[in-house]
């Protein structure tokens, strides 16, 4: 899918094109000959449910069908998730699965969707955190995140450029807003790669902890007031000599699980 003009176009692959012209043969009295001279078939003012019908009535008899990427998923849920009013159902996630993901016979749909449930966070998210979520996956896709080398030539093919694992994206679940806002700036800017969202997360909640260490420490309640008391030695860069020994530091201030910034 791709918006240009505030108009939104979906692309349909497989066999639409053979099945769109024997829809219009069939329905117009037109010889032959028109039809196929036909490379695309344009439909508008189609509902988003009605482009997904169109989608895979048409290819529902195909062995072959190009694979959603893993940001193709994601995006596609967060559309799903908009039209639904937003909703976190149990049963909402299962349908979803049942529409992207492989379900084997053997499996049931209920745990597969509770398999995939810290994925699911990722397209369920709104707001500047989806924005930048966003752009994140537009510069994956084009090759332009750090370490990454888009191939040369030209490809429809969302395998084209390496695949997004899934897996880095779990440490972010259940992380602030200001948190994931920052480590995505950091990816866009290229101080990160998406293999580094976990040790970045890590070392993010690391700090935090130990600024509500230092806190405890001086009595005070919150950095922001450590800074104004102590505007040499409260200082991230203060924190950052220190980082090595956090867990030296846990026990001696014996820090509460009230001061666990998660």
């Amino acid at each position: 899918m791709k918006r240009i003009n505030e108009y939104k176009y979906y692309v349909l692959g497989g066999n639409h094109t053979v099945v769109a012209k024997l829809k219009a043969y069939k329905k117009f009295t037109i010889p032959n000959e028109a039809f196929l001279l036909c490379s695309c078939f344009v439909y508008v003012d189609l509902t988003h449910l009605e482009a997904r019908i169109l989608a895979t009535d048409d290819n529902a008899d195909q062995q072959f069908r190009l694979k959603m990427s893993h940001i193709q998923k994601i995006e596609y849920w967060h559309q799903r998730f908009l039209e639904e009013g937003c909703i976190r159902s149990q049963a909402f996630k299962e349908q979803l699965a049942a529409e992207a993901l492989e379900v084997k016979p053997n499996q049931k749909l209920e745990k597969v969707a509770r398999n995939h449930d810290n994925l699911f966070q990722v397209p369920f998210r709104t707001g500047e955190v989806w924005e930048m979520q966003q752009k994140v996956f537009t510069t994956l896709e084009d090759g332009r995140i750090r370490g990454d080398k888009k191939p040369s030539g030209k490809s429809l093919d969302p395998t084209a450029i390496p695949e997004m694992k899934l897996s880095y994206w779990r440490p972010l679940q259940g992380i602030p807003d200001d948190i994931i806002l920052g480590i995505l700036q950091r990816l866009l800017d290229g101080q990160l790669h998406v293999t580094e969202l976990g040790a970045e997360v890590t070392r993010r909640r690391i700090l935090r902890i130990m600024n509500a260490v230092m806190c405890k420490e001086l009595g005070v309640k919150d950095f922001a007031e450590a800074q104004k008391l102590y505007p040499l030695h409260a200082t991230e860069q203060q924190i950052h000599v220190h980082y090595g020994e956090f867990d030296t530091l846990l026990v001696c201030f014996s820090l509460s699980s009230s001061d666990d910034i998660s």
